[in-house]
Order: C-alpha cells, then sequence, then structure tokens
C-alpha cells in the first residue's frame, strides 16, 4: 500500500462523535522488555500490585493481558494484513539501546476525561540511546501512520473532545497523540516512552486516583534507581484498546535486522 493510497481510505469521523469509536484491530510497534527486567519486576511489585487492585475491587486490571513493553506508535486498521504491510515500511532501525526505566506514575489519555487511564513507569530522558529512541519515534510514526484506517479508538469520542489543540492535531494527523512529528521543517516532540503496568477502562475517580498514586509512591520506594533496560529488539505486534499488547507478530533483532515470524517461527523478509 503507497502513502497516498492509504491515506485516501483515513476516515476521521470518528473524531466529531460523542462515543468511542468502535474497536477493530490496533497493531503497534514496540520494544518488548528483557526477561531479567520482567522477572525483577515479577519479583519486587507485581505481587504488591495485584493485592493493590484487588483490593480497589479493579479485577479486570488485576487480570488483563499484556506482553510488557515501551511502545514506539501505534496504529488502528482492520486490515489483518496490516504487520506484513509495518514490515514492509519500516524505516532505519536504531542499533541496541540502553536506556534506565524508573519513575512510576498514575496517567489518563487526557486530563478529565476520565478514561481509559494507566500505571506506568517511565524511560529516564538523557543519554544518547534515548536521544536515538526519540528520533526513531519520529521517522517510525511518518513511515506506519499512513497505514492506518483512521485515529486509535481511545483517542475519539471523549478523549478528543478534552484534547488540547495539539493533541488533537496529531490525532487527525497521525492518529494519536504522544508521538514525535516533523512540522514546517522543525521536529515537534511529544513521545513519552514507558512502560505500562495497568491498563483500564473504567473511571478515573478520585479514590482510584489517590490508590493509584500511592502504589506508585511505594514503587519508587522500592526501586528508587529504577531498571537498567537492554532493548535488543523490536516486535510488531497486535494490542487491545487500552494499548495492552495480546501477541507478538513478528520480532526483529535490532543487531542484525532479521525479522522472525513469532507464530511460524520462520525469518520473514521486509
Amino acid at each position: 500500500m503507497s502513502t497516498a493510497h492509504a491515506a485516501d481510505a483515513i476516515d476521521n469521523s470518528a473524531l466529531s462523535a460523542s462515543e468511542f469509536r468502535a474497536h477493530a484491530r490496533t497493531f503497534g510497534l514496540v520494544y518488548t522488555l528483557p526477561k531479567d527486567v520482567n522477572d525483577k519486576m515479577d519479583v519486587t511489585i507485581k505481587g504488591i500490585l495485584r493485592e493493590k487492585l484487588l483490593n480497589a475491587k479493579l479485577e479486570d486490571e488485576a487480570q488483563r493481558f499484556n506482553i510488557p513493553h515501551i511502545t514506539v506508535v501505534h496504529i488502528h486498521s482492520a486490515d489483518p494484513t496490516t504487520p506484513d504491510k509495518m514490515l514492509k515500511a519500516l524505516p532505519k532501525l536504531p542499533k541496541p539501546l540502553n536506556v534506565t526505566m524508573k519513575n512510576f506514575y498514575s496517567t489518563e489519555a487526557a486530563k478529565g476525561a476520565g478514561q481509559p487511564w494507566w500505571l506506568d513507569l517511565g524511560v529516564v530522558k538523557e543519554g544518547a540511546d534515548y536521544e536515538a529512541m526519540m528520533a526513531f519515534n519520529t521517522t517510525a510514526t511518518a513511515a506506519l501512520a499512513p497505514l492506518r484506517d483512521g485515529p486509535l479508538p481511545r483517542v475519539t469520542g471523549p478523549v478528543y473532545a478534552v484534547m488540547g489543540d495539539a493533541a488533537k492535531d496529531l490525532v487527525k494527523t497521525v492518529g494519536v497523540s504522544g508521538v514525535n512529528v516533523v512540522k514546517d521543517g522543525k521536529e515537534l516532540r511529544s513521545h513519552n516512552p514507558h512502560n505500562t503496568l495497568v491498563y483500564s477502562n473504567v473511571k478515573f475517580t478520585p479514590e482510584i486516583k489517590a490508590a493509584m498514586d500511592q502504589t506508585a509512591a511505594e514503587f519508587n520506594q522500592i526501586l528508587p534507581a529504577g531498571i537498567p533496560t537492554a532493548l535488543n529488539t523490536i516486535s510488531i505486534v497486535e494490542l487491545g484498546f487500552a494499548g495492552n499488547v495480546l501477541r507478538e507478530v513478528y520480532r526483529i533483532d535490532l543487531k542484525s535486522g532479521a525479522a522472525t515470524n513469532i507464530a511460524t517461527g520462520k525469518t520473514a523478509s521486509k
């Protein structure tokens, strides 16, 4: 699919609706977290987090499946061949990245929207590898956003209605906010790389916010120095409405550039 042809198929009509756009399928490009990082979180905070969620009557959130990751960009498309088109459209990949994940915090899709909301672990915003991560977000967004069929459902309806002008412009032009783009020859950076621990579609009430903020504060005490994280692969994935990764489709080695079809185990060609 050429960029021009893809742009013709993009429908932004959901942005004027009062309800969320119906979710068909969302695909994305993400760095899946390495085993040692997942193991560290499993033995330090995972049990406490589950207990906190159950105590807050957030049973769905305690059970929601997710493959831990740091997002590059998400796009919505009902076309099941989208992952193959994404693989072919990928720009030059970064080399393996070494970053530090640090600082837990709660956040909602747009201030005042109420849903969805998340509990996140940020990435330290300094160093050459962080800069490489941000630069790649710019090129990847430009390459993959044209493959969308419209905006991500989670940024439509009540979320879009309360977004600021800059975020609304991103949703109109690339289908999602929180990504880097080039406008009038200048790079505009709004990307905030992070790992999400909790995905929720319930109302972000003051009581829930207080509970999640307290949870974040406790986790920051447990892991005050953060977690050094080596990102050696990048993956094309399928996601749920709130952005949780449901399956890996292709995993690409950042050293060699080789892509593996996860379902078949076979090497895939771009």
